[in-house]
């Protein structure tokens, strides 16, 4: 089991799922290049890259295949492309109110200054001070948040990362079927979100259709923050896959 988190997140944000899952299967969670203590990549932050170095990383710390994968909305586009390009080592996907692609994401000068500014003020220690890193979680692990967070190089991971939306959109647009891989897509409340209830089912469908054994699962009352508001609902999800045949499932122990 492989927990993928999104864009400007962390492992942090499985806290509450991944001791749950590691009862019943045995899970993972790791840093991106540029994210925690991962050093960075020179390579472009494109998820056909970020598959390949994850796949890389999991042979590399003898982790065995099958592997069901968990991933949180930008992480989505990533585990799509390890499900495309490794077919053959993914038992089920879950995708959490993973993005979709009928937008490029523009990155605009706002957001480029406001990640630069961050990056070049994360040397005097203002960002940490006035805890403007770290984001939201539990208070008790909210200091190890801050620790791997308040960093200038992971700003630049962010930047770097957000620059190539637009490339990485194209990649997971060419993308239009997984075969029957076990699919399970978890959805935001409708209600709750700026996007018309349309526009939300049209998201969804783009996401069903990846899988001919595919099903949604709505997280009522909660907005995108999933893995923090609903992680009951993930971890049900998860415990379907692992017990279906042939997804590879056993107990065992969390991994970080």
């Amino acid at each position: 089991m492989i927990l993928e988190y999104g864009h400007q997140a962390s492992y942090f944000d499985w806290s509450h799922i991944q001791p749950e899952i590691a009862g019943f299967t045995r899970v993972c969670t790791y840093d991106r290049a540029g994210y925690g203590w991962s050093d960075a990549s020179p390579r472009p932050r494109l998820p056909s890259v970020m598959a390949e170095e994850l796949h890389a990383l999991l042979d590399a710390a003898g982790e065995k295949a099958p592997y069901v994968l968990v991933a949180h909305s930008f992480g989505g586009f990533n585990a799509v492309m390890f499900t495309h390009k490794f077919p053959d080592e993914v038992s089920g996907l879950v995708l959490v109110d993973g993005l979709h692609t009928f937008s490029e994401f523009p990155f605009e000068f706002p957001e480029k200054a406001s990640l630069r500014m961050m990056q070049l003020v994360m040397h005097f220690g203002l960002p940490r001070w006035r805890h403007w890193c770290g984001g939201a979680g539990p208070a008790a692990i909210r200091r190890e948040k801050e620790a791997i967070s308040c960093r200038p190089e992971l700003y630049d991971a962010f930047y770097r990362e957000r620059a190539a939306f637009g490339t990485g959109v194209a990649e997971i647009r060419g993308i239009t079927h997984l075969g029957s891989v076990p699919l399970i897509v978890i959805a935001h409340d409708p209600k709750i979100g700026n996007m018309s209830p349309q526009f939300w089912q049209q998201a969804q469908q783009q996401k069903l259709q990846l899988s001919t054994n595919s099903e949604l699962v709505i997280a009522t009352g909660s907005g995108h923050d999933i893995p923090l508001v609903h992680p009951d609902v993930i971890v049900t999800a998860v415990r379907k896959l692992v017990q279906s045949p042939g997804t590879g499932g056993h107990p065992g122990n969390s991994l970080r």
